[in-house]
C-alpha cells in the first residue's frame, strides 16, 4: 500500500536530480540505510570483519539503483491511472 499526497507526487516528478534529497523523501529507506550501517559497524570489530563492507556496498547499490526509483516508478504510474 502506498499513500501519497498529491503534492509529494508534485516534488517526485519536480525534482533536482539530487541524491540526498531523494533519500531523504523516502524516511523508511533512510531506516535501513541507517540499520545496514550499524550492522557494519558491529560486525567490523569481529575477526574478518571487514570483508562486511562487500553486503553493505551490495545492499546501498540495490537501494539506489533498483529499490527506490521502482518506486518512484509505481506511485507515479498509479497516480497517472487513479487521474484518468
Amino acid at each position: 500500500m502506498y499513500l501519497q499526497s498529491t503534492r509529494e507526487l508534485k516534488l517526485i516528478k519536480n525534482l533536482p536530480k539530487n541524491r540526498v534529497l531523494e533519500h531523504l523523501m523516502h524516511p523508511d529507506y533512510l531506516g535501513n540505510l541507517i540499520f545496514f550501517i550499524g550492522l557494519f559497524l558491529l560486525s567490523s570489530g569481529a575477526i574478518g570483519g571487514t570483508w562486511s563492507i562487500i553486503g553493505l556496498v551490495i545492499i546501498l547499490l540495490i537501494m539506489d539503483k533498483v529499490i527506490i526509483p521502482e518506486n518512484n516508478r509505481r506511485v507515479l504510474e498509479k497516480n497517472s491511472i487513479n487521474n484518468l
